[in-house]
This record gives structure tokens, C-alpha cells and sequence, in this order.
């Protein structure tokens, strides 16, 4: 029997930076993976989205300006194939 390769796909993706609320958002529409197929890491410099299964897909989103960092706030909500991603932003300290 043949075996199936996984496929990396790109999927649809907003990004969106809301400085008066210090908020950092991703919204990505899944195609349909399980919750149990994605994996988000979010460190001070990084937001890193994995998605697994058949349908292959790695993202890393950074902070919009050198002069911001991703803070300790930080929700994720996923709901019909769609992934929302919130992140607030703080100011960068070296």
C-alpha cells in the first residue's frame, strides 16, 4: 500500500499590531487540522506556530518593531479551524 509524504502548505494568515491596545494578533485559518496537531511557542523575540498531520506548516512571527518584545499576556483561542493568537507587546529591555 502506498504511504501518503506530509506537504507543507502555506495558510491563510492576518497579522495584525494594535499599538494604542499593546496587542500583537495571529489569525490562521488551519484547513481543518485537529487542535491536537498544533504546537504555538511564544517567547519574548518569537511566536512560533506549528501545525502537523498530513497537512505540514511552520510560521515564526516577530515583534512589529525592534523596539518592542512580546510580554507575559498572552491567549490563544482555536474554534472551528480557525486559530487566534493574541500577544501583548511591552517595551524591548536589553
Amino acid at each position: 500500500m502506498p504511504s501518503t509524504a506530509p506537504q507543507t502548505f502555506s495558510l491563510p494568515t492576518r497579522v495584525v499590531h494594535e499599538p494604542e491596545a499593546d496587542r500583537f494578533s495571529v489569525v490562521v485559518e488551519t484547513r481543518g487540522a485537529t487542535l491536537e496537531d498544533i504546537t504555538v511557542a511564544v517567547g519574548s523575540q518569537t511566536i512560533r506556530l506549528e501545525v502537523d498531520g498530513l497537512m505540514q506548516h511552520v510560521d515564526e512571527f516577530v515583534p512589529p518593531s525592534p523596539e518592542r518584545s512580546f510580554g507575559d499576556d498572552r491567549q490563544a483561542h482555536y474554534h472551528n479551524g480557525i486559530l487566534t493568537i493574541s500577544v501583548e507587546t511591552v517595551p524591548r529591555r536589553d
